[in-house]
């Protein structure tokens, strides 16, 4: 079964999004308010393989209640998506891994987006960075609460040291999630997690590279957003413009690893080891982007440009 053929808007929207909206109408639950936005909200979400944002706000003081609440949706969903011939993969990004199953790769797979939002910190955006919530408030759809939960994600970001902040530890994440891959998992048993898996932090890369590219104006305007939002008509000019021949050759080199990935298993340990390494040269591309604009943001803040590495 293709993922095409999936009837996945009947099963994003009954039981996705459905189960999503019961858990936080749950009388006296942990969770007070759910939300779905991105890709899915805008109906732009590629429908090989769909990615839902959907968001928890909890009541407060209660948000780990409320992610071991959610986690226990994720479970009930995936069986019942398995029972279906698919398979769910909730992404954890930029955590190495969340849970893949070799003998389900290459089904029809949804991806999740999520997070448990403390409903304390409700006054102080819940402690998100000014990077989160720019995209989210154009197409936000509340599926349950109460409408003040989401009325302050939205935000504007101006290129400082807090904007500057945040990529640092995106990045930083990224990188160490990609130099743990190779021994996260017995690749060798299905090459093709690997491969998979490596596309994913790709993708999160180049994505983040828009951002980080964009002018003093186009920052505070939230620029990067046309940019993502009209990826095939409007990256390959930006990243002419902001990267060169290099720049290009990465966005190529994504969509060429995107395109196998869509073919799904079986791969071999050859593809496994060069989408792999795709995706640290994507990595660096950016990051060396970032260092520069972390030198003019903040000059002599070295640790700014540093990589920590994971201990």
């Amino acid at each position: 079964m293709s993922s095409n053929a999936f009837a996945w808007p009947l099963a994003i929207e009954r039981q996705l999004l459905g189960g999503a909206e019961r858990l936080a109408a749950t009388l006296e639950g942990p969770i007070r308010t759910a939300f779905v936005t991105g890709s899915y909200a805008r109906g732009a979400h590629d429908p090989w393989r769909p990615n839902v944002n959907v968001y928890f706000v909890s009541q407060p003081a209660r948000a780990a209640e409320g992610r071991w609440a959610v986690g226990e949706l994720w479970l009930g969903l995936r069986e019942e998506l398995r029972e279906q011939g698919a398979e769910l993969v909730v992404d954890c990004h930029p955590f190495t891994l969340s849970f893949r199953d070799p003998a389900y790769a290459g089904r029809p797979t949804l991806t999740v987006t999520s997070k448990v939002l403390d409903g304390g910190a409700r006054d102080r955006r819940y402690y998100l960075p000014p990077t989160i919530g720019a995209g989210w408030a154009p197409y936000l759809r509340l599926l349950h609460g109460p409408q003040d939960d989401v009325a302050e994600l939205s935000a504007a970001a101006r290129r400082d040291a807090e904007w500057l902040q945040a990529y640092h530890e995106a990045l930083v994440r990224y990188r160490g999630v990609l130099d743990h891959l190779p021994w996260a998992f017995d690749w060798r048993a299905c090459p093709f997690v690997l491969l998979d898996e490596s596309l994913r932090y790709a993708e999160e890369a180049i994505r983040d590279g828009v951002a980080i590219a964009q002018t003093d104006e186009e920052v505070e305007r939230d620029g990067f957003l046309d940019v993502l939002f009209a990826w095939p008509q409007r990256a390959p000019a930006f990243f002419r413009e902001r990267f060169g021949p290099v720049g290009v050759q990465a966005l190529e080199d994504v969509a060429a690893l995107k395109s196998r990935a869509r073919r799904g298993p079986p791969s071999t340990e050859a593809e496994a080891l060069a989408a792999w390494n795709q995706a640290l040269a994507v990595w660096q591309l950016v990051w060396d982007r970032y260092c520069a604009v972390a030198r003019e943001v903040c000059p002599g803040e070295s640790w700014r440009w540093r990589a920590n590495a994971f201990m």
